[in-house]
């Protein structure tokens, strides 16, 4: 079993109550999935193919991490293990224990070894590099033990991966599920072109806000390092890192 397949299938031991749940939830195959568990016709990295993509997949995983986190049925021990005993290179490893505490660690864990198993064979390429998440913008809120959830503090950081990354409530569409009853189905939009990025409230009810200011419905606004970002009552930073 390769270093994904070895991985996926921790997670799924760990998160989901068998394989066939989470082959139901991605509306996969059981056979796409040992497929996957051998190396085989990964996941689509999203820009080509109809496939399932790798971004699918470590949204329903971040999820069911999330979930489990609330009622206190799983810690982050569990995931930290899975990472350890990887296989991934020790440069990854080093890496991904910055985001023990974050409720995104599970997906980081697949995105490394998804981008491991794309590259490994090639010898001229810097694992570290394409480990390195903070190659990604990302949006980062800081959720406080008692008023959120009943899950110990932390900061919650979603990286922006996609050109078109779209915020709203429920699974179907989003590629961030914000668990709040004031963010609509499909809220907002953040839009990457050349290096520069925007956001769209996408006609939300509770509305979208910049640095305190609400931004019109379907409209492209240019959103910088550190902006303040208000989807209804939850807000978030805006974090581009630096090359």
């Amino acid at each position: 079993m390769n270093v994904f397949g070895k991985i996926l299938a921790n997670m799924i031991e760990a998160l989901f109550y068998s394989g066939a749940e989470f082959t139901r939830k991605l509306m996969i195959s059981q056979d796409t999935l040992d497929n996957w568990k051998k190396g085989k016709y990964m996941p689509s990295d999203g820009f080509s193919s109809k496939r399932c993509t790798i971004s699918e997949v470590i949204k329903h995983i971040n999820d069911r991490y999330f979930k489990l986190l609330e009622n206190g049925t799983v810690k982050s021990d569990v995931i930290l293990d899975i990472m350890i005993k990887s296989g991934l290179p020790q440069q990854a490893k080093d890496k991904l224990y910055e985001y023990v505490d974050s409720v995104d660690f599970p997906g980081r864990i697949i995105k490394a070894s998804y981008e491991y198993e794309k590259i490994r064979s090639e010898d001229d390429f810097t694992v570290t590099m394409e480990f390195d998440s903070s190659i990604y913008p990302y949006l980062e809120r800081k959720i406080i033990d008692g008023k959120e959830t009943n899950v110990k503090d932390y900061v919650e950081k979603i990286m922006i991966d996609k050109k078109s990354f779209i915020i709203g409530r429920k699974n179907k569409g989003a590629d961030y599920v914000c668990r709040n009853n004031f963010v609509s189905k499909s809220h907002a939009e953040i839009i990457s072109r050349e290096g520069r990025y925007f956001l769209k409230d996408l006609g939300s009810t509770n509305g979208t806000f910049v640095n305190g200011m609400r931004v019109d419905k379907l409209i492209d606004i240019e959103i910088n390092n550190n902006d303040r970002i208000k989807f209804a009552d939850w807000e978030y930073i805006f974090v581009i890192p630096e090359h």
